[in-house]
């Protein structure tokens, strides 16, 4: 009966020895768990330690290696000679002689002497002395008629020996340019004859009326 007695209770003792590791550890394990521990806590501690530092940028790593760009070695202008100067011989220039025409000259003959005989100037006849052979009226300007202008030219009139007017002046102006130069061109149409039948150059001096009763 002791024997079975002892035989459970080493029976039973022994899975309870088997399942708790404390119980079972040796004195060896100790050391290695130490191990483990520092170890994680190294580990964390150099995660932390490279979070905080931070990387250079790209940038700046890129502009310490970046290579210079090559430039090529500019080529030499070549140089411009100046161009070489000919000696010219001089030419002499040829001026030929000059060419002398002679002329003969025709001996001219004398000529006659034209006599010309002076006409005695026009001497002034009195109106009634004469006659007039063609009358024409002179114009009214219109321009006249509308600024209401009427006065009386006096001209000196000279006549050819064949009746005809020669030149005409104003002796006696009627104030106005436009009837002075109208009676003048109608004067210068008249036809006179001399009552003595006389053929020579003569003045007479006749008076022109300009009336705004007669163009109305």
């Amino acid at each position: 009966m002791t024997t079975l007695a002892n035989t459970k209770s080493n029976t039973l003792d022994a899975p309870y020895l088997l399942s708790n590791p404390v119980a079972t550890s040796s004195p060896r394990t100790v050391p290695i768990i130490i191990a483990v521990v520092v170890h994680v806590a190294l580990i964390l501690g150099l995660a932390k330690g490279l979070s905080a530092v931070r990387l250079p940028k790209l940038q700046t790593i890129t502009e310490a290696f970046s290579v210079p760009a090559e430039t090529k070695p500019q080529e030499p202008v070549p140089e411009i000679k100046p161009m070489e100067t000919v000696d010219t011989m001089p030419v002499e220039t040829l001026t030929p002689p000059p060419i002398v025409v002679e002329t003969e000259v025709a001996p001219t003959e004398p000529t006659e002497a034209i006599s010309v005989t002076a006409q005695p100037p026009a001497t002034d006849t009195p109106l009634a002395e004469v006659k007039l052979l063609r009358q024409v009226e002179p114009q009214y300007p219109a321009m006249s008629k509308r600024m209401d202008e009427q006065g009386t030219v006096v001209m000196r009139l000279t006549i050819q020996p064949n009746g005809r007017v020669a030149s005409v002046s104003v002796v006696t102006s009627s104030g106005y340019a436009r009837l002075d130069q109208a009676a003048r061109d109608a004067v210068r149409q008249w036809t006179f004859a001399r009552r003595d039948g006389a053929s020579v150059a003569y003045s007479v001096t006749v008076p022109v009326k300009f009336k705004l009763d007669d163009a109305r």
